[in-house]
């Protein structure tokens, strides 16, 4: 009994340990100190950012091609970004059966993942390509508390694996075990993602060991990709159109999944953002858009489009939709020169892919006191930025 006693002490206190360290330091201030008895690690951990281009076209299949993101670099995120930061440890467990025959215990050790903790953290700069992150309180919206923010992390030593997600907005299902989130039309997700192998960076979780010194351990995180689509719409006025604009309407865009599609959007153990059919009753509004105050062009797919003084761009993230039976519809409400016009366009017969961009341009013109917009389609499989 006393042997199976120690046996239980040793597989409990681990776990104590542990949760007591995957804390944050109560201090805001004073140096950084290893507890004397070196029974945890200080770390920080830097982020390699996120793949900002597309794994390859896209394709008109509902899966999502394994890409290479070969000749991409990863960029950091902005700073204020939030991301949530998921553990899991790899713990030890002795199982214990009587030999009969022998008139003994026999004890044979296993290892295995636990999924053991997660916390949200704030990206305060960028440096060399990485993001450097600290411990800091979210609100409902994935917003960082910055009053919270503190500036270490301890951690047990052993085996660790990290997975990061961003932004860190509420988890719908927070036990830890089958984390998940619920995400709207209008709004981006990135997280680490095993299906890109061949990226270099890899974009799978990040393992490491953790091992006791005096110095600061730095954990530098996997590059995270994009989770959701990409709609960019640039609006081009000609040499008669003196000023254009977007009214409060903004651009309405209806057709999209279904958010309350019953099945949670992400979770980090690998499901991702599925591609469902559109519904016309789920729509999304973009009302924050850019003008371009002096003459200057971009380029798009090997394209360059020229981008004239007062050209109007706007974006929004999208969940992936298949729109291949059905239709975006995609609503304007604008002021040209002044006077308020709507103008409407469809998108059909595409499937809308996770971490793709699929960019439309337009022109307004008037001719003849009448006021002409026309499309240009800038390949919707591009390999553009998102």
């Amino acid at each position: 009994m006393d042997r199976l006693r120690l046996i239980f002490t040793s597989l409990l206190l681990p776990g104590l340990l542990l949760w007591a360290f995957w804390s944050c330091r109560p201090d805001m201030g004073g140096d950084d100190i290893l507890p004397a008895d070196g029974t945890a690690q200080e770390v920080r951990f830097v982020l390699g950012g996120a793949y900002a281009a597309p794994a390859g076209a896209g394709t008109k299949s509902t899966a999502v091609d394994a890409g290479t993101y070969n000749g991409e670099t990863p960029l950091p995120l902005p700073e204020g970004s939030t991301v949530w930061l998921i553990m899991e440890k790899q713990v030890m467990q002795i199982d214990s059966t009587w030999d009969w025959w022998n008139r003994r215990w026999k004890y044979e050790t296993t290892y295995s993942w636990r999924h053991d903790s997660y916390k949200s953290y704030v990206v305060l700069n960028a440096n060399d390509g990485l993001n450097s992150l600290y411990p800091c309180a979210v609100d409902a919206e994935g917003k960082a508390l910055m009053e919270t923010m503190e500036p270490a992390m301890y951690l047990t030593p052993g085996e660790y694996h990290f997975r990061a997600v961003s932004p860190a907005l509420p988890w719908v299902n927070a036990d830890v075990a089958s984390l998940s989130m619920k995400l709207e039309n209008g709004q981006y997700l990135m997280a680490n993602d095993a299906r890109y192998t061949g990226a270099n960076p890899s974009t799978d979780y990040t393992s490491v060991t953790v091992t006791p010194s005096d110095q600061v351990q730095v954990i530098r995180l996997n590059p995270m990709v994009h989770q959701t689509a990409q709609l960019r719409f640039t609006i081009r006025p000609d040499s008669n159109v003196h000023r254009l604009d977007l009214m409060s309407s903004g651009i309405e865009i209806s057709g999209l999944q279904d958010p309350g599609s019953g099945s949670y959007n992400w979770t980090p153990y690998g499901h991702y953002l599925e591609i469902l059919p559109g519904n016309k009753r789920s729509q999304t509004t973009i009302r924050d858009f850019h003008i371009v105050q002096q003459d200057s062009s971009m380029a798009t797919n090997g394209q360059t489009v020229d981008l004239p003084a007062g050209t109007l761009m706007a974006e929004c993230g999208i969940l992936p939709t298949d729109a291949t039976s059905s239709s975006l519809i995609v609503v304007l409400h604008l002021q040209v020169n002044g006077i308020p016009t709507q103008y409407s366009m469809s998108l059909n017969h595409r499937i809308f892919e996770p971490g793709h961009s699929y960019h439309y341009v337009g022109e307004v013109s008037i001719t003849g006191g009448v006021t002409v917009f026309s499309w240009q389609n800038i390949s919707w499989d591009a390999d553009v930025e998102i």
